[in-house]
């Protein structure tokens, strides 16, 4: 496996600019969780059910907009509805299941700038992260837009809850 190396990354908000480091890294899922070493104000938005999300329901996204955040450095929060649910299966050169996760699709704005972006519920909780987008479709409001693919936060949360190394094949959140 890959593995993860500081970097200089800082999480910036209101409050100020705080350094941020590796907690976890989960290469296989492109996925990582950062931690700070000083407490930020405030409490952080909640791990939301990936598995009560529905198409046709809407979603919030976040990214770096290069159009907009390059002339005033702030990310751009933009409203999406789900068109469908997806597995993802990742193959390894042999052809081999090396990962199994699930996705949302939606249509939106999101491009390069919105990967590794937050998708939150409209209860706004955390359920996914932008990974990637794709060719044209029409966005909910009739305008064109791109095709656009969120993974689930589900290993993420099944590595944090268990603090154990994570299956090839996660479960899904737990039901409520």
């Amino acid at each position: 496996a890959r593995k993860i190396h500081q970097t200089n990354l800082f999480f910036q908000c209101p409050d100020g600019v705080f350094p941020l480091r590796v907690k976890r890294a989960l290469p296989r899922y492109d996925l990582a969780l950062f931690s700070t070493a000083t407490q930020i104000k405030g409490d952080p938005f909640p791990a939301g059910d990936f598995g009560k999300i529905r198409p046709g329901d809407f979603v919030i996204y976040i990214g770096y907009d290069k159009n907009y955040s390059a002339t005033n450095n702030q990310c751009v929060l933009r409203a999406a509805k789900v068109e469908s649910k997806k597995t993802i299966v990742f193959l390894d050169v042999n052809k081999e299941v090396l990962v199994e996760t699930e996705a949302l699709i939606f249509a939106g704005d999101a491009f390069s700038g919105y990967s590794g972006g937050v998708v939150y519920s409209t209860n706004n909780e955390i359920v996914a992260i932008v990974a990637a987008m794709g060719g044209k479709s029409t966005i909910f409001d009739g305008r064109e837009g791109r095709t656009n693919v969120a993974y689930t936060i589900a290993p993420l949360l099944d590595a944090e809850t268990n603090n154990q190394p994570l299956p090839l094949k996660p479960s899904a959140p737990p039901k409520k």
